[in-house]
């Protein structure tokens, strides 16, 4: 990221213009006006070029009135941050009595105190307090029905680096509910086994579990189901009297 600034009086000329250079790689140009506090200054220009421990810092100043913390210089009492977030990280920013702040945001998509904005929204406010910025997560939600490969397209850039296309594929496949039946207290036959009958599903890891008092639990077989049926389990061991059990899905 580069910064250039044009110092301008409220009535001076100038003449001014931006270009790409690079004839692979795409540019964005984000403009910015702010009047100077005083008239009749002379036109300039000044560039702010970001420091190696700027690339990872969330929050860097990079415009005062005063240069402080090496940041470029205008003729008006604002300050302008540059804040890149990781997903899921958050800064903030206190908002003084009689100040003001604008928040742009350039790429991705973030919350400001709960409020979300996307690529080019833009918040502001004059109240004084906390502004909370968090950087949003990469989700994903498959539509209603569909099973099967899903191509997600993004764009991932590092700090400081172009932007470059890449792709996500999601796999979409049937992951059924805890497959549990309700315990239930069964009587050992007099045949010496019992047996229970669940819906499995084919290529799903099920457990068959017995339990005495229904807080710990012991699991007397674990399979891959081969097809999707209805699975019959046995136990030959049950204890003397009752117990219960259980078919849960299991990772």
């Amino acid at each position: 990221m580069k910064l250039t600034l044009r110092r301008s009086p409220e009535r001076g000329h100038a003449s001014h213009s931006e270009c790409d250079p690079s004839k692979t790689e795409g540019t964005s140009l984000l403009q910015i006006w702010i009047r100077p506090r005083e008239y009749g200054l002379k036109p300039s220009y000044t560039e702010w070029h970001p420091k190696p421990e700027h690339h990872g810092a969330e929050k860097v100043l990079v415009i005062s009135s005063n240069g402080r913390d090496d940041s470029a210089t205008i003729h008006q009492d604002a300050d302008i941050y540059r804040v890149r977030l990781a997903a899921g990280r958050s800064t903030t920013h206190e908002v003084a009595a009689g100040r003001g702040a604008w928040l742009q945001l350039i790429q991705g998509r973030m919350t400001i105190n709960g409020v979300t904005l996307n690529p080019g929204d833009a918040a502001s406010t004059d109240d004084p307090g906390t502004l909370t910025l968090a950087a949003g997560l990469v989700t994903y939600g498959a539509p209603a029905g569909h099973l099967g490969d899903d191509r997600i397209p993004l764009l991932i850039s590092g700090h400081g680096g172009p932007a470059v296309p890449a792709s996500v594929t999601v796999r979409v496949v049937a992951r059924p509910p805890e497959t549990l039946l309700q315990p239930t207290t069964l009587v050992r036959p007099t045949a010496g086994s019992v047996q229970v009958t669940s819906r499995v599903l084919r290529g799903q890891r099920y457990a068959f579990e017995r339990s005495a008092d229904l807080r710990v639990w012991t699991t007397l077989e674990s399979r891959v189901a081969a097809v999707s049926e209805a699975a019959l389990w046995t136990d030959l061991q049950p204890p003397a009297g009752e117990a219960h059990y259980r078919v849960r899905a299991v990772p």
